[in-house]
């Protein structure tokens, strides 16, 4: 089998640029005299200056906050315990649990081989005017029928004034 010229100019490994450098250095980025010279407003060194804590901040606070007592010694309604339990599916009597399949060696190796094979169609038996047997007995609907008449074209007669 031969290649064609397309075929063998996308075989071909790329080429690396010309202008590449494998040792080209970082960039350096000129400052200009003015941005050397700049000084900050007073709106922006109010807003680099850190948020004030709270005054009710401490940093022996702790991680979780402090649950109440009441909240310590509440019991939840009959309600809240059916909400919190996990649902569960309903295991019936009848079904037997589902059996585990073997892992061992495939019984048909040479059926199991012919389906992992790709398909290879060829078209070269295929005859494309041979109309098969079905439908040389097909019958159509009354509304097949009328659909594939011709629609009947009607000659408009030109007036001349």
């Amino acid at each position: 089998m031969t290649l064609t010229s397309r075929q063998e100019e996308l075989s071909q490994s790329k080429k690396v640029n010309a202008d590449f450098r494998s040792d080209r250095p970082t960039a350096v980025w000129p400052i200009s005299r003015a941005a050397l010279n700049a000084e900050a407003s007073s709106r922006v060194k109010e807003l680099a200056q850190p948020r004030p804590f709270t005054d009710d901040w401490a940093l022996s606070r702790p991680r979780f906050p402090l649950v109440s007592k009441g909240a310590l010694n509440a019991t939840p309604s009959q309600r809240v315990i059916a909400l919190a339990t996990p649902r569960s599916l309903p295991v019936s009597p009848l079904k037997k649990p589902p059996k585990k399949t073997p892992r061992g060696p495939i019984a048909n190796v040479a059926k199991f081989e012919e389906l992992s094979k790709p398909r290879i169609y060829t078209y070269e038996s295929h005859n494309p005017y041979k109309v098969s047997k079905a439908a040389l007995q097909y019958v159509p609907s009354s509304r097949i029928l009328e659909i594939s008449r011709p629609v009947r074209m009607r000659a408009k007669a030109a007036h001349i004034t």
